[in-house]
């Protein structure tokens, strides 16, 4: 009885929300059986690359995106990047860097049941690395109408890191 080891491309329907290490079976396409007998089945094992994005949890999906100072402190509506195009977001007045807010079923497809899991949007208040003239004069008005006391030779941000 001689066995012969063939190769062969297969092509493998992937559900939606599927997880890395669920494993998909081919039905008849694995090795033939015993003395005629029919094909066992194909095992594919699955492994979900990492998003350069997206971080999944589960159904849901997790996101950071940049705001800036006067969009934390006015509100704001920002445009944010979902699986199927993107979406507006609210961000209200007074909103903290960290804070997070959830998109309703922009997430992942749920695995063989209906609907998605949830968007968590996590902001980051970005400090600008450089400042206008204008810029620099408005925030050092701001900060001194807080009753900070600001030394320009030393930077007001390095006054800024110190009060944290």
């Amino acid at each position: 009885d001689v066995q012969v080891r063939n190769e062969a491309t297969l092509q493998v329907e992937v559900p939606g929300g599927i997880r890395s290490g669920q494993t998909l079976r081919m039905d008849g396409e694995g090795a033939p059986g015993e003395n005629g007998g029919p094909n066992g089945d194909l095992l594919v094992e699955i492994q979900i690359e990492e998003h350069e994005v997206f971080e999944r949890d589960g159904d849901d999906l997790r996101l950071r995106h940049p705001i800036s100072f006067p969009q934390a402190v006015f509100g704001d509506t920002v445009e944010i990047e979902t699986l199927d195009g993107s979406v507006e977001m609210d961000v209200p007045a007074g909103t903290q860097s960290g804070e997070t807010f959830r998109l309703r079923g922009k997430g992942m497809p749920r695995l063989r049941r209906r609907g998605h899991g949830d968007l968590y949007v996590q902001v980051r208040i970005v400090t600008p690395d450089s400042l206008n003239d204008e810029q620099r004069e408005a925030l050092e008005a701001f900060a001194e109408a807080g009753g900070e006391e600001i030394d320009v030779e030393k930077g007001f941000f390095e006054k800024l890191k110190r009060s944290f």
